[in-house]
């Protein structure tokens, strides 16, 4: 029903961050600043799957909910 679309986006602006000099607090802060680096630079996002498929409207249900309504009223 809906036509296969991809938005192909512009990749952000990336801080970086250089960590230099050897040793345990290096690593460690190095594998901190790899963790917060984006994984891929192109990003393409499927907007199809986020769209509910469309169904007509059941009539009848809202025919019993008014009845089921009313009843409550009345008692």
């Amino acid at each position: 029903m809906y036509p296969i679309r991809a938005e192909a986006l512009d990749p952000p602006n990336v801080p970086t961050a250089h960590v230099s000099g050897t040793g345990l607090l290096a690593d460690l802060l190095r594998g901190i600043v790899k963790a917060f680096m984006p994984l891929g630079i192109q990003l393409e996002i499927d907007t199809v799957p986020c769209l509910p498929t469309p169904i007509p409207p059941n009539y009848d249900r809202y025919v019993q909910i008014e009845a089921v309504d009313v009843k409550d009223v009345e008692d």
